[in-house]
């Protein structure tokens, strides 16, 4: 696994700076709970836009791959909205 990380390093760098970004704007606007759901919202697009791209770049997108990437995503706002509006 490892080995194909590295090798497609180029293409996770900017998924690990997307999720990065994310978590420390959520953080920094702690007391802001309506730019906290949009930060939110922002990284979950930005990582099913991500995938598809990746996979696209790599000929393996499938209709599979694409609903696998929305379902995590939607998962990922679930809880983050949870976390956010339940607090």
């Amino acid at each position: 696994m490892l080995k194909k990380i590295s090798k497609h390093i180029a293409h996770y760098t900017p998924l690990f700076g997307i999720l990065a970004i994310s978590f420390v704007g959520y953080l920094i606007f702690w007391y802001d709970r309506a730019f906290q759901a949009v930060i939110i919202f922002a990284a979950s697009a930005s990582y099913v836009v991500w995938g598809l791209i990746h996979h696209h770049q790599h000929d393996e997108l499938h209709l599979s791959i694409i609903v696998e990437y929305i379902s995590i995503a939607a998962l990922g706002l679930i809880v983050g909205l949870s976390l956010i509006f339940t607090a």
